[in-house]
This record gives C-alpha cells, sequence and structure tokens, in this order.
C-alpha cells in the first residue's frame, strides 16, 4: 500500500473537477435554460422486454388474488357456520399469494442480496398455496396453471438477472 502511494500520490479534488452531482439542477453558463438530471437509484436493474411482461403479470396475479382475499373475507363475514373457518383459511392461503406475489414483483425490479433463495422460497410457498386452493376447491386448474407458469417465469427472470458489478479497484 505505501508503495500504491509513492507511485501515485493522492491530490486534492475541487467540485468542479467532479462535475455535476446527480439529481441537480445545473445551469450552464453558455444558455439560458436549466438542465435537469434525475437522480437514479443504484438499486434498480435496467429490464428487457420480456422482464417488463413478467412484472406485469405478476402485478396482475397480485391484484386478483387481492381481490379474492377481499370476496372470501366479505363471503366469510356473512356465512357465520362451520364453513366459514375454512373460507378464513382460504382468504389466508389468498393473502399468502397475494403477497408472494407482490414480493416476486419487488424481486424482478431491485437487487437484492440472497435474490436466489428468496425467489426459490416464494416460488414454492406460492406454488403450495394456489395447490391448497385447488385441493379445497378455491380455485380452478388453469387459474393454478396460469399462476404456476407465472411465477416460474419470475422466477427464471431473477436467476437470469446479473448481479452488480463492483468496481476493478473496490478493495484499495
Amino acid at each position: 500500500m505505501s508503495q500504491e502511494v509513492k507511485l501515485r500520490p493522492p491530490h486534492r479534488l475541487n467540485l468542479d473537477d467532479l462535475g455535476p452531482v446527480p439529481g441537480s439542477v445545473t445551469q450552464d453558463m453558455n444558455s439560458s435554460g436549466y438542465t435537469y438530471r434525475p437522480q437514479t437509484n443504484s438499486k434498480q436493474v435496467e429490464m428487457s422486454w420480456i422482464t417488463k411482461l413478467t412484472l406485469v403479470l405478476c402485478a396482475m396475479c397480485s391484484v386478483m388474488n387481492f381481490f379474492r382475499v377481499i370476496g372470501l373475507l366479505n363471503a366469510g363475514a356473512m356465512n357465520l357456520d362451520n364453513e366459514s373457518s375454512s373460507l378464513f383459511r382460504g382468504a389466508t392461503m389468498f393473502f399468502l399469494a397475494f403477497a408472494l406475489a407482490t414480493f416476486q414483483s419487488y424481486l424482478l425490479i431491485y437487487n437484492s442480496s440472497w435474490r436466489e433463495f428468496k425467489c426459490l422460497m416464494a416460488t414454492f410457498l406460492t406454488l403450495f398455496a394456489n395447490f391448497y386452493l385447488y385441493i379445497h376447491g378455491l380455485r380452478f386448474g388453469f387459474t393454478v396453471a396460469f399462476h404456476a407458469v407465472v411465477f416460474l417465469l419470475a422466477a427464471f427472470q431473477i436467476m437470469q438477472k446479473p448481479d452488480r458489478l463492483k468496481l476493478p479497484d473496490y478493495t484499495v
């Protein structure tokens, strides 16, 4: 390290040497207008069209599951016999599927630590919830297949995202 400091001694930087700060409004001396540079979030990743399609499908599954939760809770409040406990369990499974679909949408947009593990667990739990709903007659086979394809596609897209690259001299 000392040899590196001898070969390349440190020097002071001014704010003018750094250039404009991201997310700030700057004024050029030659022009009369202001230039706005939006602040970028380093956790967001660029998405291909298939990832955007997967995100829309995950959001659609999430919204459908949320509406089913509301419908089952409404039906359970009107029907207070032995079926109400199974309706509340079904509503719990729909809410679990809603939360996991929202979480997979988050994983599609942002980078996260342990994203492969989180993605696989979310996919497994969603498939389990959909299987439970199918067994108890709260979801049709076609919708189970649709949700399974969407979540497996989302898992594939999350696994294929590139890792955030570190700068070459990150540890120096």
